[in-house]
């Protein structure tokens, strides 16, 4: 007789250790790749869910967008410089808040992002976006006119409060001075030519969460989320092709070059928004590369912090963006 039984039965001994070891194997896995997420462990010097969440944004980017950062090398050594500019950041007197995204690769760099400050003029890109909005919708064109009242003068920056009251003005020249100037004076004849419906509603859109945010309210936000709001009207649905590059053109070379801008490289352009309020200085938009067409989001916060000291904060974060735009 051929005897089979008890080779057959070994193997099957071998087969059920695998089935019971296995599924356990992979849970111990699953539960060490959480921890190191979630607490920022590195396994072997790596984090194994950030390289692959670095992977699949870049699968993820939109054709022909070009990262800064091109590869996990490249990922890691942004890491480790932006560890030691946000070090810089704290021995800073005031308190900072910083978000930079690459366009690209969708890496995202955060220190204190979720912090709310007073946005104090950031408050005035959104209302520029609701403009550019009705205009897209046919209900207003760049060269219709608003009248200046009394009661929209505002003092501050710009050139609008000292016109004559009753001077005639188009809304292309008030959304100039709006950006360009940040003119408190050009907001307030843009919030009375609009309603506060259309203001409203296009904070509702551009913020990340409608629900959780005081944007539109309060005017307090985060970098994180002024982040996304120039995200999504820079590279988002909200603004047409055309409306987009007005924008940036508008953001462009403002009257509010001294904070990040003046430390960047040449070949880097800076499209912003600043704010001021007291002891609280602001710096948020679009860094983007002339040689290599590559574009970061960069939005630095403070508050109670000096005005040199915030200098010393925007330099030190322009000189991290020449070293990764590089």
């Amino acid at each position: 007789m051929v005897e089979t039984a008890k080779k057959g039965r070994g193997f099957n001994k071998d087969t059920d250790f695998l089935l019971i070891f296995l599924p356990i194997l992979a849970a111990v896995t699953f539960f060490i790749l959480v921890l190191s997420d979630k607490f920022n462990i590195k396994l072997f010097e790596k984090n194994f869910v950030k390289e692959v969440v670095y992977q699949r944004n870049i699968e993820n980017t939109e054709k022909g967008a070009r990262p800064v950062i091109k590869d996990e090398i490249g990922y890691t050594n942004a890491e480790i410089k932006f560890e030691e500019l946000t070090k810089k950041l704290t021995i800073e007197p005031g308190f900072y808040g910083l978000y930079i995204k690459d366009i690209g690769s969708g890496m995202e760099l955060k220190y204190n992002e979720k912090s709310e400050f007073y946005t104090a003029s950031l408050y005035k890109v959104p209302i520029a976006a609701a403009v550019l909005k009705e205009v897209e919708k046919g209900k207003l064109s760049l060269d219709d006119t608003a009248t200046y009242l009394p009661y929209d003068y505002a003092a501050g920056t710009g050139v609008i409060g000292g016109y004559s009251h009753g001077i005639q003005l188009k809304i292309r020249e008030i959304l100039t001075e709006l950006l360009k100037n940040s003119d408190n004076t050009a907001q307030n004849i843009l919030l009375r030519t609009l309603s506060y419906k259309n203001i409203q509603d296009t904070f509702d859109t551009v913020v990340p969460d409608k629900d959780t945010s005081t944007f539109y309210r309060y005017n307090l936000s985060t970098p994180y989320e002024i982040g996304k709001v120039i995200e999504e009207l820079y590279f988002g649905k909200y603004l047409n092709s055309q409306h987009k590059q007005y924008l940036f053109d508008l953001m462009t070379d403002t009257s509010f070059e001294d904070r990040i801008s003046p430390y960047l490289e040449e070949n880097l352009i800076f499209s912003h928004k600043i704010g001021n309020w007291p002891e609280s200085w602001h710096d948020c938009g679009v860094v983007k590369s002339t040689v290599t067409e590559s574009e970061l989001i960069v939005c630095l916060m403070s508050q109670k912090a000096p005005y040199e000291n915030f200098l010393n904060a925007a330099k030190v974060t322009a000189e991290f963006i020449n070293t990764i735009m590089d």
